[in-house]
């Protein structure tokens, strides 16, 4: 892991998600990339269409918040940190930036600047628009070593091992155990459209050691929540693609609403090929 990009917002969330990130970048030796996305308007001259701005007093005034967040991480945690600024929408942006960065890890915290939502909106469009992984990390969440891994999978699309890429650096750079956890139905039997796709997640996850769970629940998100409050958890992973079980414990990927809220620091991978 070299480069780890991290949108601020300068909210309570955005400060936890910096933190997370200069300790994991103390520990892995990556560079850190603070980015600050916003979108300001200036009323028009002529017509009742407001226009994008660039360069203003708001600008510079978030350029010297955005250092004083630099100077922080610098001083705390004694890593390579840069600042960036940009005006745009945040999902296309944070998106486009870090793929010209080649961002390895993207890390976020859970909640925005609005404190009625469960989730951020810019962390949802991030989400939904980068390839990049994602770290989501609660509000006030403190780093601590990651030593067990709840992976939660179904069996809905042929995933590639490169895909898990951020999950094998997890498990080696802390040296943590994995459980590979299936939420199925009560008395449920496994499809035979799925089992091509139970076997090629094996082979996906051939470079790990791993403990296979199968937990019947009629609701997956409880079934997961129950069975992380009842083993030990550091981190869960899941990967974000249509009608997976990511998408059917938030409802939708695709709105401005997610309801799933977490304790712990939620990896969420998209299926790549190398």
């Amino acid at each position: 892991m070299k480069k780890i990009l991290v949108p601020i917002d300068f909210s309570a969330s955005s400060r936890t998600a910096e933190e997370y990130a200069g300790s994991l970048a103390k520990i892995s030796g990556a560079e850190i990339y603070l980015l600050h996305v916003y979108l300001e308007f200036i009323p028009a001259a002529i017509g009742p269409e407001p226009w994008m701005y660039t360069e203003t007093e708001q600008h510079e005034k978030n350029r010297e918040r955005v250092a004083r967040e630099v100077r922080f991480i610098q001083e705390n945690y004694g890593v390579e940190v840069h600042g960036e600024i940009e005006i745009g929408y945040t999902g296309d942006t944070i998106s486009s930036i870090a793929k010209q960065l080649h961002a390895d890890l993207i890390i976020m915290g859970m909640k925005g600047e609005s404190k009625n939502k469960v989730w951020g909106s810019a962390t949802i469009k991030t989400i939904r628009k980068t390839e990049v992984p994602v770290l989501v990390i609660p509000e006030y969440f403190s780093f601590t070593a990651i030593k067990n891994i709840v992976l939660a999978v179904d069996f809905t699309e042929m995933v590639t091992g490169y895909s898990f890429k951020p999950l094998f650096q997890f498990i080696e750079q802390f040296d943590a155990s994995l459980r590979v956890l299936h939420i199925d139905k009560k008395n449920k039997e496994l499809k035979v459209s799925e089992v091509p796709e139970k076997l090629q997640l094996g082979l996906a996850l051939s470079k790990a050691s791993y403990i296979y769970e199968r937990v019947e629940s009629d609701d997956v998100e409880k079934g997961i929540l129950t069975f992380i409050e009842n083993h030990p958890t550091d981190l869960l992973v899941m990967m974000a693609h249509h009608h997976n079980i990511f998408e059917r414990i938030t409802g939708d990927i695709h709105t401005d609403q997610l309801s799933f809220e977490l304790t712990i620091p939620l990896l969420i991978l998209k299926n790549r090929i190398e």
